[in-house]
């Protein structure tokens, strides 16, 4: 537990910050918490997870300042009063120490409270576009490092399988891990990587509260890897619901929308589907693990399992051979998607 007494008190000894109000924010592993200034800004304090490296702390902040370097919304790194990411006890007594960051506060409704409709997947699409064309030219070696929710790495999930309890799950599960190994995983050495945000959840993704169509921003750069830019792509689809009487419905605006901005080649496309059942395959491998690890903690992780496992239920039908075909053509415009 992080108290309100050491969260003002960092703030104001860190980064020199007058606060008169914290609300705390969910997260899986940090402890996140919203400051409100007395002249009205707003801050996210975060302290980060003691198992964290702290290089990888440092590569977030020097990817959201690239970002504001290249016009793309993103959340503000606020300057330590001394060097770089500070530390701090959790109380003044503890001998556990976590290093501390802050950014602003990135104001926007979440996707994942608003309606969802093809005009706003599609803006989802073009935004995460001009986010990764944004972070083409970033160089950053230590994007490429082992890390559980990189979809290229899926096949270092097989020893966890066993905490998927549903039997039927589990079955699926192992089919698509199965699937990437045999086909997906040896394509992937042909296609464009770079660095992506890897995690466009409808929780991370914000909307313009006054224009709702319009995307306001992108948090959490958390899960920042290099990867496939089809992988960007496939991990924004896992989250919108797959089922229903269009089930490509989704899938097709977010990619569509990507690719008005950032064209994909036919190789990116035909792999979209097949990474975005690994991403769920993913998804409910670490989020079954880590619910049995903190319990305390369950709802929070499992806060996507609905969508997650009806799009696991009906993903099968988009990476078929008839669905990858269907879904080309429509991304490639061959097929006319409705607007609503």
């Amino acid at each position: 537990m992080v108290s309100t007494d050491a969260v003002l008190r960092a703030a104001r000894e860190l980064f020199g910050l007058s606060v008169v109000n914290v609300q705390p924010l969910p997260g899986e592993r940090d402890r996140n918490f919203r400051l409100f200034g007395p002249d009205g800004a707003q801050f996210v304090l975060k302290v980060v997870h003691p198992a964290e490296d702290p290089e990888i702390s440092e590569m977030q902040a020097r990817l959201l300042r690239h970002l504001h370097e290249r016009d793309i919304p993103a959340q503000t790194v606020v300057s330590p009063l001394e060097g770089r990411d500070p530390v701090m006890r959790l109380d003044r007594s503890s001998t556990t120490a976590c290093m501390v960051r802050c950014v602003t506060y990135l104001a926007g409704e979440r996707l994942a409270d608003v309606e969802v409709t093809a005009t706003r997947l599609r803006a989802v699409g073009r935004f995460l576009a001009r986010l990764d064309l944004a972070l083409s030219d970033f160089v950053e070696p230590r994007a490429d490092r082992p890390f559980l929710w990189d979809v290229k790495r899926a096949d270092q999930l097989r020893p966890l399988v066993e905490h998927v309890r549903d039997p039927i799950r589990r079955e699926r599960v192992t089919s698509i891990l199965d699937m990437f190994a045999d086909d997906v995983r040896p394509r992937l050495r042909s296609v464009r990587s770079q660095v992506i945000q890897n995690d466009a959840n409808p929780q991370n993704v914000l909307v313009e509260t006054d224009a709702p169509d319009r995307i306001s921003g992108v948090i959490d750069y958390g899960d920042t890897v290099h990867a496939p830019v089809a992988q960007e792509v496939a991990v924004a689809i896992a989250y919108q619901s797959l089922g229903g009487s269009r089930p490509f419905r989704a899938a097709v605006e977010i990619a569509r929308g990507f690719h008005e901005v950032m064209p994909l080649d036919e190789g990116e496309i035909a792999l979209i589907p097949a990474l975005v059942a690994t991403r769920l395959a993913v998804t409910t491998v670490i989020t079954a693990w880590r619910s049995t690890l903190h319990p305390d903690n369950s709802t929070y992780i499992m806060r996507n399992d609905a969508v997650i496992g009806g799009n696991l239920a009906a993903v099968s039908a988009l990476y078929s051979r008839a669905g990858r075909q269907q879904f080309a053509d429509a991304v490639l415009g061959a097929e006319p998607q409705d607007r609503g």
